[in-house]
């Protein structure tokens, strides 16, 4: 009985211990204090982003040329 404890609590640490996977990073639309805005790849919402996330670059890009048109 005591082995088959001790397997089960091993194989709990195990599983507990196993490397969780981060949040995957997202892409936003950030502006700069030049007014430029760019499609960064970031974790959250950082002080400059004005929209996201977005999952791919592709659709980050297509909104950054609707809301920042004459911009970079």
């Amino acid at each position: 009985m005591r082995k088959y404890l001790f397997a089960g609590m091993f194989v709990a640490l195990l599983a507990f211990s196993a490397p969780i996977p981060a949040p995957a990073a997202d892409y936003f639309i950030i502006e700069d204090k030049n007014g430029v805005c760019r499609v960064i790849k970031a974790r959250g919402w950082t002080r400059k982003s004005i929209d996201g996330p977005f999952t791919t670059k592709r659709e980050a890009m297509r909104v950054k040329a609707r809301i920042c048109p004459k911009r970079r």
